[in-house]
């Protein structure tokens, strides 16, 4: 609708007038019929009676310049990848991975890339290698950085541990999974480490690997509260080696 119905409105018992809406005027549309209707009259109106309106409405109908060849070119230019809207789309591309399990090869799906060139042309998504290994290290650091402060700010964690086995790979995993309310009774649960296990399932060996996992995420025995286990005889000897309070698991009882 063109701009100069800001300051008019239809008469509502003959379409072939506008009322103007500073004053009381009506004014002709150009004819009876609607064929031969404009605004021509409407906008002389406002220039002679209303000439500080007539200026704003003037400015609103002005038309775009045209853009510079310069900036047309910087249209279409690529962001480099220290530009802050790159590093923005990044960012928020390596946390679309990493939160919704997608492969490293979504960004050289044909799909993907073709939307992204739809939602910012200028931006030039990344290689596998480079979110590999750049920016999923990155993601991590901030992470574990922020589950740190977490875990510190805790007075009293509880944990799961169990040791993972297959038959169809050589290594065992030992799991550390965190557990606790803070200060505004916000219940974590926090899987910490998930840390290779090829030596033989000894007690002592499973104490000191428990114990490098606590010392990796600087939580103090004294914060310990208790460690949930299975029933099996090393994981009962290796939390007693470690000096650290543990139950067996229900479940395992049961």
């Amino acid at each position: 609708m063109p701009a100069i119905w800001e300051y008019f409105k239809l008469k509502d018992d003959d379409r072939s007038k506008a009322v103007c809406k500073i004053g009381t005027a009506s004014v002709s549309r150009g004819g009876k019929q609607s064929i031969s209707f404009n605004t021509s009259n409407l906008i002389k109106h406002l220039k002679t009676h209303h000439s500080a309106k007539y200026t704003e409405f003037t400015n609103a109908s002005a038309k775009p310049q045209q853009r510079s060849l310069t900036e047309v070119f910087q249209k279409r230019e690529k962001l480099s990848k220290d530009n802050p809207r790159s590093i923005k789309i990044t960012e928020a591309l390596t946390h679309f991975i990493a939160l919704d399990d997608q492969p490293l090869s979504v960004v050289d799906n044909v799909g993907f890339r073709r939307l992204l060139g739809v939602l910012e042309p200028r931006y030039d998504i990344p290689s596998r290698p480079y979110i590999t290994d750049v920016m999923l290290p990155k993601v991590y650091d901030e992470v574990k950085n922020h589950v740190r402060s977490l875990v510190h700010d805790a007075t009293a964690i509880s944990f799961t541990t169990d040791i993972w086995t297959s038959s169809v790979c050589p290594m065992s995993l030992l799991s550390l999974t965190a557990q606790w309310i803070d200060k505004v009774f916000t219940v974590h649960h926090i899987t910490l480490q998930v840390k290779p296990f090829r030596c033989s399932h000894t007690s002592q060996a499973i104490a000191n690997i428990f114990e490098d996992m606590l010392q990796i995420w600087g939580i103090p025995k004294s914060s310990i509260h208790v460690v949930l286990r299975d029933n099996a005889k090393n994981m009962i000897k290796a939390m007693a080696d470690a000096g650290l309070p543990s139950l067996s698991c229900a479940a395992h009882t049961l």
